[in-house]
C-alpha cells in the first residue's frame, strides 16, 4: 500500500499486515496493525506482572466489566429419599458418597469457571 506522510511529497509503500480488530491469542512474534480504524485495543502481555494485572484491569472498566473479583456460590440442595429406618451407619455412608459427588462436580464446575474467564486462580 502506498501513503504519502504529513508534511511529505514522498509516497511510502507500507507492506500489508496483518490486524486483529477481532482480537487474538499469539505466542508467535509478528508484526501486525494495532487500533485499525482508530478503535481502542488492548494488548495485554499474558503473565503474572503487576503491569498485565492493570491493564487486565483498566480493559475490563473499558468494556464495563467489574474488577471488584469474582464471587461463586455453590448451593445444591440435596434430598435422599429414604423408606424406613436408617441405621446410623447407613446414614454415614449415604453423606460419605453425596459429599464425594458434590466434591467432584464443584471441583468440575470451577475448573470449567477458570477456564471460561482465563484467571486460573
Amino acid at each position: 500500500t502506498e501513503t504519502t506522510p504529513k508534511g511529505s511529497s514522498s509516497k511510502v509503500t507500507v507492506p500489508e499486515l496483518p490486524g486483529h480488530a477481532i482480537g487474538t491469542i499469539s505466542d508467535k512474534e509478528h508484526v501486525a496493525r494495532v487500533s485499525e480504524g482508530n478503535r481502542r485495543e488492548a494488548i495485554i502481555p499474558i503473565n503474572k506482572s503487576k503491569r498485565s494485572r492493570q491493564l487486565y484491569d483498566m480493559t475490563g472498566k473499558l468494556m464495563g466489566l467489574s474488577s471488584a473479583g469474582v464471587s461463586v456460590t455453590f448451593s445444591p440442595t440435596i434430598q435422599v429419599p429414604v423408606q424406613g429406618s436408617v441405621s446410623p451407619g447407613d446414614k454415614r455412608e449415604i453423606e460419605k458418597i453425596v459429599g464425594k459427588q458434590l466434591k467432584t462436580q464443584y471441583n468440575r464446575m470451577l475448573t470449567d469457571f477458570k477456564r471460561v474467564n482465563m484467571r486460573g486462580h
